[in-house]
């Protein structure tokens, strides 16, 4: 699945806590590494409101949250594919408008009761602070803006070093339902203190394609 994550995402962040306007604002940066090639991802998490901006390479995705988590709006920009939409939840539905890599947009996506979760990273950490060992979920894959039903499982607590430091974290595997299960899966793990996402795993494309791999760098003041 391409680049879910930013999604996951995704897709990357830092986490930093500072009162703004009333706001409670937190930034956290990553890096996501496939074979040879690393980009940085910075998250900005307006908690008050709970909306999620991630930046990576041009791209801008920001996200609309409720308090579970759950998507109610995804904005993606990105000036080097003319590409500038909007999709929300309504319902049963998903809706997109606007230019999607310079073709005009205006589509309606069935979906069910599931929630949508665009930043799998930020939108599994509900599911892991809950008492669910699994859950189903929806989500837009940002290469076609095609809905996939997929599915979190929760696995192994482990300990993963990062920058130098031993983190406790909730392993949380993720892949399509059913039979397409077999095609797609990666993995997340989550501090698990507060859900906080630290590293992901998996395979963003077609067989052959190298592993993708996106870790917690730091803390941006």
């Amino acid at each position: 699945m391409k680049r879910l994550i930013c999604n996951s995402i995704i897709l990357v962040l830092i986490f930093f806590t500072a009162p703004v306007k009333g706001f409670c604002i937190e930034r956290y940066d990553y890096l996501e590494r496939t074979d040879t090639l690393s980009v940085k991802t910075s998250w900005q998490l307006e908690k008050d409101h709970i909306i999620l901006t991630c930046t990576r390479a041009g791209e801008t995705h920001t996200y609309q949250c409720d308090s579970l988590g759950a998507t109610l709006q995804w904005e993606l920009k990105n000036s080097g594919t003319n590409t500038d939409i909007v999709a929300r939840r309504e319902k049963k539905s998903i809706l997109i408008k606007g230019t999607f890599k310079s073709e005009s947009i205006d589509k309606k996506i069935s979906i069910d009761d599931a929630p949508w979760y665009q930043p799998m990273s930020f939108s599994l950490t509900s599911f892991i602070k809950s008492d669910k060992s699994s859950g189903e979920f929806w989500s837009l894959r940002p290469t076609d803006l095609l809905a996939f039903k997929m599915k979190a499982e929760k696995k192994e607590v482990q300990f993963i070093e990062l920058q130098g430091k031993e983190v406790e974290v909730q392993k949380v595997k993720v892949s399509l339902t059913g039979l397409r299960s077999m095609f797609w899966h990666g993995y997340y793990w989550l501090r698990k203190a507060d859900g906080l996402f630290m590293k992901y795993e998996g395979v963003n494309g077609p067989p052959g394609t190298p592993k993708t791999i996106i870790e917690f760098i730091r803390e941006r003041n």
